[in-house]
C-alpha cells in the first residue's frame, strides 16, 4: 500500500484511513486509478440487476 500511496501523492496513513472508512471522493478514485495505470468506469445497477 505504501507504493500506491506514494504514486497517488498521499501518505500511507492517509490512504489507509480512507480505505478503512471507505470514503473516497471521485477525485481520489481517479487519482488511484491513474497511479495503477488504469481508468475508471461507473455503472449504475438497478435493484432488478439491470445496468444503466
Amino acid at each position: 500500500m505504501g507504493d500506491l500511496a506514494e504514486r497517488s501523492g498521499q501518505t500511507r496513513q492517509n490512504l489507509s484511513n480512507k480505505m478503512s472508512r471507505g470514503n473516497f471522493t471521485e477525485r481520489d478514485i481517479t487519482t488511484l486509478a491513474a497511479a495503477l495505470g488504469c481508468g475508471v468506469k461507473v455503472i449504475f445497477v438497478m435493484p432488478d440487476g439491470s445496468e444503466i
